[in-house]
């Protein structure tokens, strides 16, 4: 699990140390603690770290942390402790520039304060946040079952679940087969961009191959572009950056009291699951915004989609693969061009009398009327479920 630089800074022994520069950075999240001395080999994994530092062995102090808290940076800590006071008089300008041009978090720590006892409160705090994250696991998976929910609501409660604030659910997934060490990480991105605007309390876990989200918002009708700058805050973030991967985000509706989850992630993955039939990537989708196919998923079984479908467009699926055959996609392309001849060949790439010679033969072949708009309607309905059911 992880704490939070606010968490940090509440530990008894660090109420005397001061945050001496990188404050934008102090949102990230902070997984484990590294006290080094020198000389300082870099660690392979430095990932969202706290490194302490007591300055034991500096040669030219200016040059030495200049480039220790640069490597640190670089390297993907969350910040760096030094102790002043006995081997670091003071920090130098050049550190705290580069802190504060790079949002990395730079800490002064007394050096008269025991480092041990800074490390084993934050061991305990890890600990109990660990303890935490549990439960509320448990509390969602719960409700998502909806098994004993009266009793799952109430400890959601006690973790700090509000329902005088508005939420709602969302269920992020990278591309691919993530590994739990992925997901941790898109889990920590959030946290942390939920830390830097303010938000606490944050309901996140990891649920089979995705992190489920309980996304506390500010108001119902600002939801949506909240929702998607807050996914924008994380894509861009240096610490997501470098994971290499691309995640999509399904959004469901939003709730106040514990018993709404259940329905807002369902809805959330029913946005995700859409995402990927139309191959998107780095992509929010909304459900309440996903129109049409919410009937596929509120009122139809696949069978009478896949009926619908056939009824519809038989006639030309029947000719698949014959001389025939690009008049489904013709068709489609161009009922979503307005019925252009001329914007359908720019789409597909060929000649105007090309579309003019298939859509001739869809007239022909479907007795169709392009100015019949219900017909119209029925067709593009079709290829919607066409995309649902991967068809």
């Amino acid at each position: 699990m992880y704490i939070t630089f606010k968490e940090l800074m509440e530990l008894g022994d660090m109420r005397a140390a001061r945050v001496a520069a990188g404050q934008e950075g102090l949102h990230r999240v902070i997984i484990w603690y590294s006290v080094r001395e020198l000389p300082i080999p870099i660690e392979d994994n430095l990932s969202d770290k706290l490194i302490f530092i007591s300055g034991v062995g500096l040669k030219e102090p200016d040059r030495d942390l200049l480039n220790m808290t640069r490597s640190f940076h670089e390297g993907g800590a969350a910040g760096v402790v030094f102790e002043v006071g006995e081997y670091i008089r003071a920090l130098p300008p050049d550190v705290l520039d580069y802190a504060n041009r790079n949002a990395f978090a730079v800490i002064e720590l007394p050096y008269k304060v025991s480092v041990g006892q800074v490390t084993y409160g934050f061991a305990k705090r890890v600990f109990a946040n660990t303890d935490r994250q549990n439960g509320i696991n448990e509390c969602v998976e719960t409700l998502m079952n909806n098994e004993d929910s009266e009793e799952a609501q109430r400890r959601l409660g006690y973790y700090g679940f509000d329902s005088s604030h508005l939420y709602c659910g969302a269920v992020v997934k990278p591309d691919g087969d993530g590994d739990k060490n992925v997901l941790y990480k898109i889990l920590y991105s959030f946290a942390s961009e939920w830390n830097r605007r303010g938000y606490e309390n944050v309901f996140a876990i990891i649920r089979n191959d995705a992190v489920v989200l309980l996304s506390r918002i500010s108001h119902s009708k600002a939801f949506k572009g909240e929702i998607i700058d807050i996914f924008d805050g994380v894509r861009q973030s240096r610490a997501f950056s470098a994971l290499g991967v691309t995640v999509n985000m399904g959004v469901g509706g939003t709730f106040s009291a514990p018993s709404g989850i259940a329905k807002s992630i369902g809805e959330a993955y029913k946005a995700y699951n859409l995402i990927v039939k139309c191959g998107g990537r780095n992509e929010v989708r909304i459900y309440e915004d996903i129109g049409v196919y919410q009937l596929f998923y509120e009122f139809c079984d696949n069978k009478d989609l896949r009926d619908v479908y056939y009824d519809t467009l038989g006639q030309l699926i029947e000719r698949d693969g014959d001389e025939d055959a690009c008049l489904l996609q013709t068709l489609e392309k161009f009922l979503d061009c307005g019925c252009s001849i001329t914007l359908t060949a720019q789409f597909l790439n060929i000649h105007r009398n090309t579309v003019k010679y298939r859509v001739a033969r869809i007239r022909e072949i479907m007795k169709l009327d392009f100015t019949d708009v219900n017909r119209c309607f029925h067709i593009r309905f079709a290829y919607k479920i066409k995309k649902h059911l991967q068809i």
